[in-house]
């Protein structure tokens, strides 16, 4: 089976679901003295416990269920008893998922299940999105169903001695991904300085280096400053990453769930044009009008540049060739950010009205 990792972060795994078996259904007979021939009196198998998903906001990602061996499975139903007493009800089972969760059903090609098996590439297109949790009040949804109880001899007719086994419950995959909601992402290419402005803006303690790819998974934390907001540091990708070279489509798939991005670009950098087109290049093949969620680019470590005319001059080179708001940053330092702050308010303010 498939377990997707960002650093130590699962984010991606393939679930095998069965819903409980139904319980046997009983053989029994009532040998009043009496009666001269025993009448049956078995009872009903109890249905089986179905399999349920439901969201838990305590949870950050899925490594809880690797502990299950990526198999979770539904109760079994009880027997039926004597005196037409139905067997028990199956334990439900409940699959905890963090909100961002994307669940999508595998059709499952084989009648026993490899579990060294794979999601490839081309299966994605057998995958039917069923949920999409991105709130924490959804309901439980069944996953898989448990089976029905098989019939006792009293309700089997004429023929005393017959019974049912119980059924057995529904069996299912599900390809489950892991989308990290957030109001604001800021992605760049590495050591662009995302995890040292996070650092400044919030509380969260992403790690930071002075090398490439110190953030493996995304750290998310909150700013305050006219309004409340969540932002997240996205690990930094590279050219090609749309086709999953880097951290790649793991890194690409928790970019679409955030409602603004903001490019973070090393102005410091003679490349600093390229950098910032080879990211929305990159955005745009692996999504349509991924990029365009872009609303501002940030020239970071700009307390390298030797002069202020070169530093306005890059900035502006920025503004035509993306068509975007740039604004100068040290993040190092914590300059310019109140003003970065509050764009950001404005950009976020004026989406939610679009949206509505």
């Amino acid at each position: 089976m498939k377990i997707g990792t960002l650093g130590n972060l699962v984010d991606e795994l393939v679930l095998r679901v069965i819903g409980g078996r139904g319980g046997r259904g009983g053989i029994s007979f009532d040998r009043c003295p009496t009666v001269s021939r025993a009448k049956p009196n078995g009872g009903n198998g109890g249905p089986g416990g179905s399999v349920f998903f439901k969201v838990d906001s305590s949870l950050t990602n899925l490594s809880h269920l690797t502990f299950s061996g990526l198999l979770v499975k539904g109760g079994d139903g009880g027997h039926g008893g004597k005196d037409g007493c139905t067997g028990s009800h199956g334990i439900n089972t409940f699959i905890t998922l963090p909100i961002g969760c994307r669940v999508r059903e595998r059709a499952i090609r084989n009648e026993v299940y490899d579990e060294e098996e794979e999601v490839e590439e081309s299966d994605e297109q057998e995958c039917e999105t069923l949920l999409d949790f991105t709130k924490n009040d959804v309901e439980p949804v069944i996953a898989a169903m448990g089976g029905m109880g098989g019939r006792g001899n009293l309700s089997m007719g004429l023929n005393n001695h017959e019974y049912e086994e119980g059924q057995l419950g529904e069996e299912k995959l599900f390809h489950i991904e892991l989308c990290i909601l957030a109001d604001v992402g800021l992605v760049g290419l590495p050591n662009a300085g995302k995890s040292t402005l996070l650092a400044q803006l919030t509380r969260a303690q992403p790690r930071i280096a002075d090398y490439a790819f110190t953030t493996l998974r995304p750290y998310i934390g909150v700013v305050s400053q006219d309004t409340v907001f969540t932002m997240a540091d996205l690990p930094g990708l590279i050219e090609g990453a749309h086709l999953n070279k880097g951290l790649g489509h793991g890194f690409l798939r928790h970019v679409e769930r955030a409602r603004l991005l903001c490019l973070l670009v090393d102005i410091s950098k003679d490349s600093y044009l390229e950098d910032a087109q080879t990211i929305m290049n990159e955005l745009r093949l692996h999504q349509a009008n991924l990029d365009q969620k872009v609303g501002l680019v940030i020239g970071n470590k700009a307390d390298l540049i030797s002069t202020g005319e070169v530093l306005r001059l890059r900035i502006e080179s920025l503004q035509r060739s993306l068509g975007l708001p740039a604004y100068p940053v040290a993040a190092k330092y914590g300059s310019a950010l109140p003003l970065i702050v509050r764009h950001i308010e404005k950009l976020l303010a004026e989406r939610k009205r679009e949206i509505q």
